[in-house]
């Protein structure tokens, strides 16, 4: 049977006779764990340089996309109709995907 008590100190403890849990003494160890192990990832402000990195990353991104997804449908509308645009599209976005990223697609060869 848990039973709930205040000491005067004004702690809450939870448990039985046996065991006790002080929530204020936990919390003194997290925030003392905490200011140890404080390993905060600091980040840079964003300068002109890394913007435009970041925007041509994206363009690249989005245009090797379009191209081998339109590339596929356009070769699967003239060989198959509907049904092979959709395939074959859907087999052009895949590719365009790995295309776009040459460390994922290193990653599936290795």
């Amino acid at each position: 049977m848990q039973s709930m008590s205040t000491w005067k100190s004004g702690k809450t403890v939870i448990g039985n006779s046996n065991t006790h849990l002080c929530w204020n003494d936990f919390a003194t160890q997290k925030t003392q764990a905490l200011q140890k192990v404080d390993v905060r990832m600091t980040e840079d402000k964003p300068t002109a340089i890394r913007s435009a990195v970041s925007l041509v990353k994206v363009l690249w991104t989005v245009s090797i996309i379009t191209v081998t997804t339109a590339l596929g449908a356009y070769i699967g509308w003239e060989n198959h109709e509907l049904v092979g645009a959709l395939a074959l599209g859907f087999v052009g976005l895949v590719a365009g995907v790995f295309l776009s990223s040459p460390s994922a697609l290193l990653q599936v060869f290795s």
